[in-house]
């Protein structure tokens, strides 16, 4: 095809669906991993095709939307047209075996359903999602890729002619209108991806295609095997899975359908199980005051009592004491105490326990020195560390649309695979992804520009199983 030997270096291939083959590969331009989508076959219209697949490669590239792949070459030739994608980890039909607990088909689906909310806000739906275009990095992170099916809102122009391109076991039962471009359709399709995941197989299948395209179009959602006929993923699923497009949720909704899944089921106490290779990584919080806080108290609780034991000590070894023989005296300093004014020596009873050595009444004793109390010790307070290299950089902090942010972490582990995103309020957008250098550094320029609204931003960088941010602002 035209170009692909030129730019892409070829490697394995990964899957094959119904019309395309998907390889690894390199660019020979810059040395980055990617995945190659390779149709050989024409649209009815060339001029039609490379129409709608610029558009979709320009939209994909700028919005670099979370659950989305990103587009970094491509071309159109006679017999076909290829598509380079961002290295986006193996089809999740390569892992099927492996088994999937509850909370990662819940993730999936959150993840899945971004991408779609995405591909519906730049004007495309997708109308050939299978497990075969879903990719799984190591992390977890999926990312949906295939343009095999993608057709522009309102456009006649598709990316093949004929039927959508996928697999009538995911195929929505209004896929024989060749006119449908309701994203509801690619959200029937994520609901049998994510059916398989949970029971092992999809929802619908007959003995051939057309009998599995009959039972889409009529046949009641099975209940999950092990589920019980109300249970709350079999009520998500028959939303998911409804025969009308307009039965079923949005994107947007399916997170909020989806979230309250996780646990759904499990006695509290019980630790979630998952399979290893597909556990996400574990967010730490931000850090805050409260570790810091309790440490500050115990320290000056400690110092009071401290303080408290030693000085009751220093006045319980002298008080009402004197030498064996001499005329006792107040243990008590002058003036110390209430205030009282202390009475004369010699009207003082001796602390001697000796009768004999009791000086006679009216007899001045030697006068006797107050006590001198002990000092207190003060806790030693811990040495302070040296500063320490901060993991993680942004500068500048601040800047206006069009600055470009220069953001370095490190002491990452090298030959890891990493994915960037940078976040403003609820909306996370997929940034880039890749490997870790073998240094563990990984340096990013940000370029902003006028569709950066002013606001706070966070750049966070997920890679095995740690988490990473940064915080810039916008002004």
């Amino acid at each position: 095809m035209s170009g692909l030997n030129e730019r892409c270096e070829l490697g394995p291939v990964l899957c094959k669906t119904r019309v395309s083959e998907f390889f690894e590969g390199r660019s020979r331009a810059t040395g980055q991993r990617i995945v190659v989508q390779i149709t050989p076959m024409a649209a009815d219209s060339r001029e039609a095709l490379e129409r709608t697949l610029e558009r979709a490669v320009k939209a994909l590239t700028l919005s670099r939307m979370r659950g989305l792949g990103e587009p970094v070459d491509w071309d159109v030739a006679e017999d076909g047209y290829w598509v380079a994608f961002a290295y986006a980890g193996a089809p999740l039909s390569s892992a099927f075996d492996r088994g999937f607990p509850k909370s990662t088909v819940v993730d999936l689906a959150v993840e899945l359903a971004a991408g779609l909310r995405s591909l519906r806000l730049a004007g495309f739906v997708h109308r050939s999602l299978n497990p075969d275009v879903i990719f799984l990095m190591a992390d977890g992170k999926a990312s949906l890729l295939g343009l095999e099916g993608i057709r522009s809102i309102g456009s006649s122009d598709v990316a093949r002619s004929g039927l959508a391109a996928n697999d009538p076991r995911y195929t929505p039962p209004e896929a024989a209108d060749y006119e449908s471009d309701d994203i509801r359709s690619d959200v029937y399709s994520l609901g049998c991806v994510l059916y398989r995941l949970l029971a092992g197989a999809p929802p619908f299948v007959g003995a051939d295609d057309n009998e599995t395209r009959q039972k889409q179009r009529v046949a009641p959602v099975p209940p999950v095997p092990g589920e019980p006929s109300g249970s709350a993923w079999n009520a998500v699923f028959a939303k998911l899975l409804a025969k009308r497009p307009e039965d079923r949720p949005q994107p947007e909704d399916i997170e909020t359908l989806m979230r309250p899944l996780r646990y759904a089921g499990m006695p509290l106490g019980d630790l979630v199980k998952s399979e290893a290779g597909f556990r996400k990584p574990v967010e730490q919080p931000f850090p805050t005051k409260t570790a810091a806080t309790i440490a500050v108290a115990v320290l000056v609780v400690g110092g009071i009592v401290l303080g408290f034991t030693q000085l009751g000590g220093a006045g319980s070894s002298v008080a009402g004491t004197t030498p064996s023989g001499t005329p006792g005296a107040s243990a008590r300093p002058s003036g110390a105490g209430s205030g009282a004014p202390s009475a004369p020596a010699a009207a003082s009873p001796t602390a001697s326990a000796d009768p004999a050595t009791q000086a006679p009444v009216g007899t001045p004793g030697p006068a006797t020195r107050p006590p001198t109390p002990r000092p207190t010790v003060a806790p030693t307070p811990p040495p302070t560390p040296p500063p320490t290299p901060a993991p993680q950089s942004v500068s500048p902090a601040a800047g206006s649309p069009g600055t470009v942010f220069h953001v370095v972490f490190t002491g990452l582990l090298g030959g890891n695979p990493y994915s960037a995103s940078y976040t403003r309020g609820n909306v996370t957008t997929q940034y880039n992804n890749g490997e870790v250098p073998a240094n563990g550094v990984l340096t990013f320029d940000l370029k902003t520009n006028a569709q950066f609204p002013p606001d706070t931003y966070f750049f966070t960088v997920r890679t095995g199983g740690a988490v990473r941010s940064v915080t810039f602002r916008i002004t």
